[in-house]
């Protein structure tokens, strides 16, 4: 037994001393970096006319707005496209729908100053909700889905977003150096 405890506390403190030299994906950087991305814009592709896509749109720009503060003379714009898709996907037996599915779809592109696109970051979420006998109630349920989908997509695209510019600040602190 005494044996068995050694050897898990010795792999726990190779697995520890390995990862040193890793940086978590939703590390914090520091203000400059952030104030490098300003958020352009954040428009709909329309391909089903729904009512509040464009607050999507808003709602996204605004939940971005608060991680990435750049200005408009950043160094990096984010141009962001948004499309949301819905689509039933369960029946009762009376082939009336049960349940539905929003899906938000968004392609950003990450340009520098000149408008070369340095990053393509594509992100998908999906959002279940209930249909309930009164419309109202429906709309409740589709609004609290379509706000989970955004922020879920906000939280993806910060992801990648913080995977490139870990990416980008390390090329860039390597050009400076030589």
């Amino acid at each position: 037994m005494k044996f068995l405890n050694t050897l898990i506390l010795g792999f726990a403190a190779v697995t520890v001393a390995a990862c040193g030299g890793y940086t978590a994906i939703n590390q914090n950087f520091d203000d400059y970096t952030i104030k490098e991305i300003h958020v352009a814009n954040v428009e709909v592709v329309s391909t089903q006319r729904r009512a509040g896509a464009r607050l999507n749109a808003q709602y996204l720009k605004q939940l971005l707005n608060r991680r990435f503060t750049g200005g408009a003379n950043s160094p990096l714009q984010l141009h962001t496209r948004v499309r949301e898709t819905h689509r039933n996907i369960s029946y009762r037996i009376d082939a009336t729908a049960e349940r539905a599915l929003v899906t938000i779809d968004s392609t950003s592109f990450v340009k520098n100053k000149e408008g070369d696109i340095l990053a393509n970051i594509e992100t998908r979420t999906d959002a279940a909700y209930e249909i309930q006998t009164s419309p109202f109630a429906t709309q409740a349920n589709y609004d609290q889905a379509r706000e989970t989908a955004i922020q879920d997509l906000q939280r993806d695209l910060q992801r990648q977003l913080n995977l490139f510019l870990k990416d980008y600040t390390d090329q860039k602190n390597i050009a400076e150096s030589k």
